[in-house]
């Protein structure tokens, strides 16, 4: 699909490319070119999650190998270049009432954040610095469908490596602040409560609501209740 699956590229190759990507992604291109870079993280994430993922024609241990590779090398990536371009456009859409092109930008990286919360996290929920976990993935179980009530409900334990990017960065706060402002500006429309803004910062609340595990120091449950 992309060079993630090319096994056989090098390092710098890989590297190379999704630099490309992060450009794309961030908006150095401007915003039609950061929506569809973020649409393209949608699709890779979803073809190598075991829920989501085709076949290919390829061996599981290829999809395995693709998996581990993206949960350990990539994926909190790209939470962080979904979270740089929700940001990029925030202000404009508060503060505009002509932003349909950072409304679409910032709803389809929202998506993304809920997307890569909803992961099948195996590599990563205890991981050590320097191990790799040996479990076979596909043989784990598969996540219901994401639209549905029971994933939204889902306990989410991306791990240790992930508590500076979504506890002390504050980044939970961001959300409850944003969405509170989108309240505030466009409850009067009719169509708030369905706008794909909305319903895409409400999901990924809901996501953090679920946060358990050892991404907290005590590996206590962690449960926000805001008024949405």
């Amino acid at each position: 699909m992309c060079s993630l699956c090319r096994l056989d590229l090098t390092a710098a190759g890989k590297e190379a490319f999704f630099c490309e990507v992060k450009q794309c992604v961030t908006g150095s291109h401007g915003l039609d070119v950061q929506f569809s870079g973020i649409n393209f993280l949608e699709s890779l994430v979803s073809e190598f999650s075991p829920s989501t993922s085709s076949a290919m024609g390829l061996p599981r241990e290829f999809h395995e190998q693709c998996r581990a590779s993206l949960e350990l090398d990539y994926l909190k990536a790209f939470y962080c270049w979904a979270q740089e371009a929700a940001l990029s456009v925030t202000s404009r859409i508060i503060e505009s009432d002509s932003a349909e092109l950072e409304v679409r930008v910032c709803s389809v990286a929202l998506r993304l954040m809920l997307q890569i919360l909803n992961w099948e996290f195996r590599y990563t929920t205890n991981r050590v610095v320097g191990v790799k976990s040996s479990i076979d993935v596909f043989s784990a179980g598969v996540r219901q469908d994401s639209n549905s009530l029971r994933a939204e409900c889902t306990l989410v334990q991306p791990g240790p490596s992930w508590h500076d990017v979504l506890i002390s960065s504050g980044h939970i706060g961001w959300l409850l602040n944003f969405y509170g402002a989108l309240r505030q500006k466009f409850s009067r429309e009719g169509y708030w409560l369905d706008c794909p803004i909305a319903v895409s910062a409400r999901k990924l609340i809901v996501q953090f609501c679920s946060l358990t595990g050892t991404i907290f120091p005590s590996g206590i449950e962690f449960f926000l209740v805001p008024s949405i």
